[in-house]
């Protein structure tokens, strides 16, 4: 069976591509099923599935009033990957109509998930709200020490270090969208070597538009200025768009936790991908970012190499 009005989600999870797919699609008949189309998936990760799950949700929030059906087909190993992580049953619980064959994730605990060279972990969804605080990051933060410190204790990765970095981010997501997160994690164990994959995601405007708000909301003109500006200005210490909790120093400090682990970080924003930058100047900025030709949404990517274990 080949099902029609569909977003097709991409087949390889396991590198930095999820980010760069829109999957969203002009064409579908909003008076029609949709259906979300998972059975040409043949490599899938909790960090590619966390970006994933964050693009779906924005396109199911636009056309919240349509139906929606979830589809495997013959992809037993994608289903089952999906229940066991967790993403089936998030995904679900966010639409408000479902088709009536949808059927919601029938897993009774989730768990890490071992295929070949490769553990996933299950995709943990932060609940940002205004009336919570940093409730959600503190919950993270004792969430990741759980799952991961005993993976890496005996390893040459600054574990400390590592937390501090997803900590200012996720406070960062926290302060500036007031919107639920997606995070998902990967270890990769290779004969030569081992590193960790993940991605943050979360469902807010994104860094460009929060400081182009922010500075037209103060009289700025804003409408010349670009991403490389908007990075430039966010890096800075003690600059924020934020209130009176913040600080302004979260970005200088992801900045600064990523060069000490030697972490190949990435931010998706607007229409860019850029590698966080070893100098806050507008030239090695600039020469940081690419332009992936379509709307990406928000999400940091990372991949970082540890030794032991």
């Amino acid at each position: 069976m080949i099902v029609k009005n569909r977003i097709k989600i991409w087949p390889f999870w396991d590198d930095i591509s999820p980010s760069i797919i829109p999957y969203y699609d002009s064409n579908l008949n909003s008076e029609k099923t949709i259906f979300i189309d998972f059975s040409g998936v043949k490599r899938f990760t909790s960090s590619g599935c966390s970006i994933i799950i964050a693009k779906l949700i924005k396109i199911i929030n636009e056309l919240s009033g349509k139906y929606w059906n979830i589809y495997f087909g013959e992809n037993h190993s994608c289903e089952s990957f999906l229940n066991n992580i967790g993403a089936n049953s998030i995904i679900t619980q966010e639409i408000p109509n479902k088709d009536l064959f949808c059927m919601d994730s029938q897993v009774d605990k989730l768990k890490e998930v071992s295929i070949g060279n490769t553990i996933s972990f299950p995709i943990y969804k932060l609940n940002h709200t205004k009336s919570s605080g940093r409730e959600s990051v503190e919950l993270f933060i004792e969430w990741l020490v759980e799952e991961l410190y005993e993976y890496f204790k005996n390893t040459n990765l600054r574990f400390d270090l590592f937390l501090k970095m997803l900590k200012e981010i996720a406070k960062n997501s926290c302060d500036h969208t007031g919107k639920d997160a997606f995070f998902g994690i990967d270890i990769i164990n290779n004969t030569n070597s081992n590193y960790i994959m993940f991605s943050y995601c979360d469902l807010g405007i994104g860094i460009h538009h929060n400081v182009k708000k922010y500075k037209e909301k103060y009289g700025e003109d804003w409408s010349k200025k670009g991403i490389v500006d908007s990075y430039h200005f966010a890096f800075q210490p003690f600059n924020t768009t934020g209130g009176a909790i913040n600080k302004g120093i979260g970005m200088s400090m992801i900045k600064e936790c990523s060069q000490l682990l030697m972490f190949h970080l990435c931010i998706f924003d607007a229409n860019s991908m850029g590698i966080v930058p070893p100098e806050i100047v507008h030239s090695v900025i600039r020469d940081n970012f690419y332009n992936t030709g379509s709307a990406v949404g928000f999400n940091y990517f990372g991949i970082v190499n540890f030794c032991g274990q």
